[in-house]
């Protein structure tokens, strides 16, 4: 929630003049290896294990914040969507958001995340937000943006977007049913019947076999 907390300052101070800035697109690096364009020089914050990227310039606001995610480790896909759900709805309470005009998955790298577009009543942030929340190997990544809908601000929010780039691949992640207890007593269900279906057949040829032994044995009696 700290990390919100920070992505909503930056959206708050949107209009300041710390975030006015000017110049060409450039590559930053942030987080652990994850780089993100900026269309001039943002203004980094931090606070103990948070850190926030911040920029207003030519009416749009663009900001990137990272934190760890202590509950991140070990998270199934259904978990981790869970996560996000969560955290976009403090993110949204905080930021004063007044409707929720969509809400939309996407993928980065093998990365799952969330992206909600909404409407703030901070009398600062006049046009949609775009926000966008990702987990990536513990740390959680929250990319915003903010400015008109015009032609220019939408090809800016685009390459915004689209330049983040996280240099990690996922770990495998185990789906949340194959942790549930529903699905260990599949599980063994389907392993008895395996086994059931293997001791089945076994018993069904020893007594064949027994069957003959005795057959044999009595036709060797008659003679």
């Amino acid at each position: 929630m700290k990390l919100l907390l920070l992505v909503v300052c930056l959206l708050s101070t949107a209009v300041g003049p710390v975030f006015a800035q000017d110049g060409d697109w450039q590559r930053i690096t942030v987080g652990d290896s994850t780089t993100v364009d900026f269309p001039g020089t943002p203004k980094k914050i931090s606070h103990k294990d948070l850190t926030a990227y911040g920029l207003y310039q030519e009416d749009a606001l663009y900001s990137v914040s990272i934190g760890a995610a202590a509950t991140e480790a070990g998270l199934t896909i259904e978990e981790k969507r869970q996560f996000y759900d969560e955290a976009m709805r403090g993110a949204a309470k905080t930021a004063k958001a007044s409707q929720i005009i969509s809400k939309a998955r996407f993928e980065i790298n093998g990365f799952e995340g969330l992206e909600t577009t909404f409407l703030s009543d901070i009398a600062k942030v006049r046009n949609p937000v775009v926000m966008r929340m990702i987990l990536i190997n513990g740390t959680v990544y929250g990319q915003t943006f903010s400015a008109s809908v015009s032609p220019a601000h939408t090809a800016a929010r685009q390459h915004f977007f689209a330049s983040f780039a996280p240099r990690h691949r996922p770990a495998a992640v185990t789906p949340a049913e194959t942790r549930t207890t529903a699905y260990k007593i599949g599980q063994l269900l389907g392993k008895l019947l395996v086994y059931g279906g293997i001791i089945s057949g076994v018993i069904y040829l020893l007594l064949r076999l027994s069957k003959k032994k005795v057959s044999g044995e009595e036709a060797d009696g008659q003679y």
